[in-house]
């Protein structure tokens, strides 16, 4: 039997290493409503709808607990991480290694990955992907300029790369006219850039020109 005052999360960051480097020694157990796992769910994840049984008395969920393989590391998952935590428990009360996705899929929604990709320019393209959403945003930059499109509410996750890089935010596109306008702000709250509301050309960084 598995020690319940062990820590039995893993965060949404950790467990997206995990999927990425192709971990099969976890089994992610979505156990929201069947209709809410079919409009949105991790990618590999199995769904057993046992909420609202999780709700009531935590032994009656047994016998579908029990199906669960016993040489996986169980990763359970609901809409906020609440009752996925009650699952947990009970699995480590009969004896699996189990543990919930902290803050559920409202943490795996905010998950965000970014590496540099190859491009034939001069200057360097970061790719922004958002796995828990399947959206892509990208920061383009030279010669200490940056240009973000199609950057997802998370605005920060592309002020990281811009500090990384330590440039200075000089346009900001968008490709679809569907996402909320967000405006980057400098440190003492002065607008630096807004998204328009509209489809825009995105405009290149001074510097950054094709390579021939």
């Amino acid at each position: 039997m598995y020690d319940l005052y062990v820590m039995s999360e893993i965060t949404p960051d950790r467990l997206a290493d995990r999927l990425a480097d192709e971990d099969d020694g976890i089994f992610i157990l979505d156990i929201r409503p069947g209709e809410e796992y079919e409009a949105w769910h991790i990618s590999g994840s199995e769904n057993i709808p046992i909420y609202d049984l999780l709700t009531e008395d935590l032994r009656v969920a047994d016998p579908a607990l029990s199906t669960l393989p016993r040489d996986a590391e169980i990763v359970t998952v609901c809409a906020a991480g609440v009752v996925s935590q009650k699952a947990t428990d009970r699995l480590r009360t009969i004896g699996y290694d189990a543990k919930t996705l902290a803050n559920g899929m409202q943490g795996w929604s905010r998950v965000h990955r970014h590496a540099p990709i190859e491009i034939d320019i001069d200057g360097t393209l970061v790719q922004v992907a958002r796995p828990g959403k399947g959206c892509l945003s990208h920061v383009l930059l030279s010669d200490g300029e940056a240009a973000v499109y199609d950057h997802s509410q998370y605005v920060s996750e592309c002020e990281s790369i811009i500090d990384e890089y330590d440039a200075d935010l000089v346009a900001v596109g968008v490709s679809t006219p569907t996402h909320t306008p967000i405006t980057f702000r400098e440190d003492d709250g002065s607008p630096i850039a807004t998204r328009s509301r509209t489809t825009v050309t995105p405009t290149t960084p001074t510097g950054s020109t094709p390579q021939r």
